[in-house]
Order: C-alpha cells, then sequence, then structure tokens
C-alpha cells in the first residue's frame, strides 16, 4: 500500500472510530441542551450503530429512531455528501418511514463542514428564495446522538421528488451536477454522466444532450436553447449566484430540472457553504459567472441587456441590502450552540468567523457594485 493510501485509510479509521466514541455511550438527556434551537434526538441500536459506521464511506441506511420537536419518528440514516465523509463531523441524511415532518419524509443533517460560520447556507438560499428562485428551507437545530451531544447544524429541504410536489411543480427529469464538470463544456458532451448524476428512474438523457449540443454549435443563433432552457429563470439564477459570491454554484452544485409543463429546463441552486468566501472580485469577470452557456447567452446583446437588469434589480433590493444585518441575526440565534460545539468553537471561533463573513460580503457586493455602475455608464 503507498504511504498516500494508507494515510487515507489512517484517516477513515479515526474518523470512525471518534464517531463511535462520541455516539456509542447513552447519556442523560439533559446534559444535551438545545440552547433555544430545535432538538434531534437520534437513537441507533448498538448493532445497527456499528453497521452504520463499518459501511460510512457505502452510505448504506440502518434503522432509527429520531425526535423531532418532541415527535419520535421511525426513520432509516446513512451518512451523506462526499468531502465530509472523513470528517469528525459528519452529515447525515434522513428518511421518516412512516410519518412526515413538516409535509417531508427526506431531510439532510448537515454540518456545513467548510463553513465557519455555519449560516451561509441559510443566508444564500433565503437569497435565492427572495430573487424567485424556489430554494430549499433550512432549520438550524442542535443535534445529540444516542444522548451524547453531536453539535450544531442545520436541518435542509432536499432538491427531490418531495421538493417539487410541495411546490406543486411536475417534472420528468432531474440532474444533479457533479465534480465541477457542469459548465457546459464540449470536453463533457459525449460523457455527461461525469457531469451530472440522473436523479429519475427513467435515465433519458437526451434532452439534456441536445442543450449541451446547442451550448456548443459554433452558431451564434440561441433558438435551440430558447427552446429546452427557460433563459429567464437560469440567467436570474447566474445574478443571484454573483450576487452572493457563489463561485462554486456555475459548474457545480445546482441542480436542472425538466418541467413537464413546457419541456424547459430550470435551475436551483445547492451546497451553498461556499458563498462569500474570501476571493478576490476580478473585473469583467466577476460579474458574468463562468460557464459555456452564459457566455454565450450574455453574448446576445438581447440576454445581456436582461442579466443586467437582474443584477440592478438584485442589488437595490431589500434581501441584498439586508444580507449584513440578517448576518447578523441569525448568528444571534445560533451563538449559544455554536460556542458550545466542541467542533466549531475549536476549529474556527464564534466571533472570527462571524466578522470575517461580514468583512468578505462588504468587500464584495461593494466591488460588485462599483463594477455594475461602471458597466451602466458606459455608452
Amino acid at each position: 500500500m503507498s504511504f498516500n493510501l494508507l494515510k487515507l485509510s489512517q484517516c477513515r479509521l479515526l474518523a470512525i472510530l471518534f464517531s463511535i466514541v462520541i455516539c456509542a455511550c447513552h447519556i442523560e438527556p439533559e446534559e444535551t441542551p438545545d440552547y433555544g434551537l430545535t432538538p434531534v434526538l437520534i437513537d441507533i441500536e448498538a448493532e445497527d450503530f456499528g453497521r452504520l459506521n463499518s459501511t460510512a464511506f457505502d452510505k448504506i441506511p440502518v434503522r432509527a429512531k429520531v425526535t423531532l420537536s418532541g415527535q419520535t419518528y421511525l426513520a432509516e440514516i446513512n451518512y451523506a455528501g462526499k468531502s465530509t465523509l472523513d470528517a469528525f463531523k459528519k452529515n447525515y441524511d434522513v428518511r421518516l418511514l412512516e410519518t412526515p415532518y413538516k409535509n417531508r419524509y427526506k431531510w439532510r443533517l448537515s454540518s456545513q463542514f467548510a463553513d465557519a460560520s455555519l449560516i451561509r447556507a441559510s443566508i444564500g438560499f433565503q437569497m435565492f428564495e427572495a430573487m424567485g428562485v424556489p430554494s430549499p428551507s433550512v432549520e438550524f437545530v442542535s443535534l445529540a446522538i444516542n444522548g451524547k451531544a453531536g453539535g450544531l447544524y442545520q436541518l435542509q429541504e432536499l432538491v427531490d421528488e418531495e421538493f417539487f410536489a410541495n411546490r406543486d411543480i411536475s417534472y420528468s427529469e432531474l440532474f444533479k451536477a457533479k465534480f465541477a464538470n457542469a459548465g457546459f463544456e464540449r470536453s463533457f458532451l459525449t460523457r455527461l454522466s461525469d457531469a451530472y448524476s440522473d436523479q429519475t428512474e427513467d435515465k433519458n438523457w437526451a434532452a439534456l444532450t441536445y442543450l449541451w449540443e446547442q451550448v456548443n454549435l459554433p452558431s451564434e443563433d440561441l433558438t435551440g436553447i430558447e427552446k429546452i432552457l427557460d433563459v429567464e429563470q437560469y440567467l436570474n439564477y447566474i445574478a443571484v449566484c454573483v450576487s452572493l459570491n457563489h463561485w462554486d454554484g456555475f459548474n457545480n452544485n445546482y441542480y436542472l430540472a425538466r418541467f413537464s409543463s413546457d419541456g424547459k429546463f430550470r435551475i436551483y441552486p445547492w451546497d451553498l457553504d461556499r458563498i462569500f468566501e474570501e476571493k478576490p472580485y476580478v473585473p469583467n469577470e466577476s460579474i458574468f459567472g463562468s460557464n459555456q452557456l452564459t457566455e454565450k447567452l450574455l453574448a446576445n446583446s438581447k440576454w445581456r441587456s436582461f442579466y443586467l437588469k437582474r443584477i440592478d434589480a438584485i442589488i437595490n433590493s431589500d434581501a441584498f441590502n439586508a444580507v449584513e444585518s440578517e448576518i447578523i441575526s441569525q448568528s444571534l440565534t445560533i451563538k449559544q450552540a455554536y460556542i458550545n460545539d466542541q467542533f466549531l468553537e475549536s476549529r474556527f471561533g464564534f466571533d472570527k468567523s462571524q466578522s470575517d463573513l461580514l468583512s468578505y460580503v462588504q468587500t464584495w457586493k461593494s466591488a460588485l457594485i462599483e463594477e455594475f455602475e461602471s458597466l451602466a455608464l458606459d455608452p
């Protein structure tokens, strides 16, 4: 075994052992305060808990009892995500088996491991929703597993069949972008399964292939794209991504749903734990996002004008102007749970993580507004 493989194996073993240590023993509920947040209590039998950890990277579900806001549900849970499977604080997918919670059976318990503030996704989804892009709901919760405190988490709605059913949307196809390959580059046209995972049973890639073909035609004609894509909805999504510095949302971390009503694709955000990171604003680039589809659309004067109007609407919206105050409000909501979370406070520190986020937001917003105003003044 090579050194790198040995090191990876050791990391995985340590992560599993650590999970066993923090969750295997049962302590009294009064030792797991909820700090004013929704309490989520998971109880797993020892044998099932062992199976959960021994198959962590296969994400095999096990039976559990899950208590949400005082009501206990029979459920299945498994580890979730990709980059967090080696983390000490993992994500969980929860599937309620008999009755729903808030009209949903499936939920994601997200540790938001990459987000020092733990509020980026909540802020981001609120912005998308305010700008007309339906987005997952987020609820801050305090997790306990077998009576042992698991820390501060987000209980997130998934973008799945329940997400669309609860919004009275009928879709025929649903694709999830993956591996940062879904930027509509020609090189992936013949291997779209490397760019997306198909979320439906039919496994019909014809419409998605057609969209990618149209993007990569040398012609400037957009008729084919407009036939298969809701262009206004797509450009609105890109504009919100830009306003949030969601650099990870142009070729990754989004869903494409093809509506049954008109056969057109719409785009939906996912995994916003990297928005408003400390990344430099690049004039003439940052304001336009980054992928082949966006570039082709914005080369057209009609769609460029539409896009800039959306940027204008966003930066003048109440939601955009209230981002800083919303960060402060949500920070106060989670503060006690945060500082008592052994992972968060020791890794990041509450005061620093929140002040850093505010600083990044202000820097990005100022640069975006300055560039938009300079573009608007161009003849």
